[in-house]
């Protein structure tokens, strides 16, 4: 038997990560199809977007820590697994459920998470920045 090392297990977060992170683009896309494409762009169109990938955002931040990973991995699994059902319904059989006018339940659940995760991107970077100037006023030289 091989031994696993941090190595090993640091690209298996990695991937999870990368693999998280291209299930919630797929979600967005499926968002957008089913949405019929009514959105123009513009800057609206590029805030909305900043804000709905904010969960690859935190995927960046956590992925190596393979714990938090795996507890992000649950809502990220959820949303694509029922938004893709609801696209499947959507393209075979025309049922459209975004086309009332506030959209259907898992886009509120959708908008939450996203927004939860842009909190988290925006509280982090702000910490990180004050932190960063914290150090460049008193990181002199001592002698």
């Amino acid at each position: 038997m091989t031994k696993l090392g941090g190595d090993a297990f640091g690209k298996r977060c990695l991937a999870a990560a990368i693999a998280l992170s291209v299930l919630h683009v797929v979600t967005l896309v499926g968002t957008d199809y089913q949405v019929g494409g009514r959105q123009q762009i513009d800057h609206l169109f590029l805030v909305n977007h900043a804000v709905f990938l904010a969960p690859v955002g935190v995927l960046l931040l956590i992925w190596r820590t393979c714990f938090l990973v795996g507890l992000f991995a649950v809502p990220i699994v959820i949303s694509f697994v029922l938004r893709m059902h609801r696209v499947w319904e959507f393209y075979w059989w025309g049922y459209n459920s975004m086309a009332v006018q506030k959209g259907d339940a898992l886009g509120l659940y959708q908008i939450v998470f996203e927004m939860l995760s842009a909190a988290t991107v925006v509280t982090w970077l702000v910490i990180m920045v004050l932190w960063k100037l914290a150090n460049s006023r008193g990181g002199g030289t001592e002698g």
